[in-house]
């Protein structure tokens, strides 16, 4: 158990399950540049936190969706890549979300490219990479942009929670120490493209 203020955050321990580990994970529709990581779905849990990696990596990224869901697609991977990925299972109550076990660590390699064929890594990338997820006060992302961009910020009815103009390269955070305990999702856009994520406060 750790103590975050007034929030407490709680790991399953060897004695007493915290929230159950999904079962059956497996990765289907793998291309040259995505994946989707499918389990079986779970009762009395909140969402799904699924982390993946390139091998080589040390950091896993997150995504985070609601309950009821059963698979999760992965884009924008680079060609030819070995990914590691694990699926983890999380249920609140009152301020305080209970994790479980992650599932086994499996991997799955995409693709090769086509001679004279590239994958988009960051120009056509829809997906954002923020961190910590999930998070208490601040949240932070990486922003590879000379534009003014529109961050949003809204919850789980879909209503906007905060709205920012931001002018970044580099790594932008954001004060989400205002908002309540939930499931958001932070959208970025230039007014032509959109990049969104999904993350936790705690």
């Amino acid at each position: 158990m750790k103590g975050n203020g007034a929030i407490t955050y709680y790991v399953q321990s060897s004695s007493k399950a915290i929230s159950p580990t999904p079962q059956a994970t497996n990765a289907t529709g793998i291309t040259k540049n995505q994946a989707t990581i499918r389990w079986t779905s779970l009762a009395c849990v909140d969402g799904y936190i699924v982390s993946y990696k390139k091998s080589t990596d040390v950091t896993f990224k997150n995504d985070t969706l609601p309950a009821g869901s059963i698979a999760d697609t992965l884009k924008s991977l680079a060609a030819s890549t070995i990914y590691n990925y694990k699926v983890q299972s999380f249920h609140k109550v009152g301020n305080s979300y209970y994790k479980g076990s992650f599932s086994t660590l499996k991997s799955f390699t995409t693709l090769a490219a086509r001679e004279g064929e590239y994958t988009a890594m960051v120009n056509n990338d829809n997906r954002l990479n923020v961190y910590p997820n999930p998070a208490t006060s601040v949240l932070n992302l990486d922003i590879n942009s000379d534009e003014v961009l529109i961050a949003t910020i809204t919850n789980s009815l879909g209503q906007t929670v905060k709205a920012i103009q931001v002018y970044a390269n580099g790594t932008l955070s954001i004060d989400i120490a205002d908002l309540k305990s939930g499931i958001y999702s932070l959208q970025l856009s230039n007014g032509n493209q959109l990049q969104s994520a999904t993350f936790i406060k705690e």
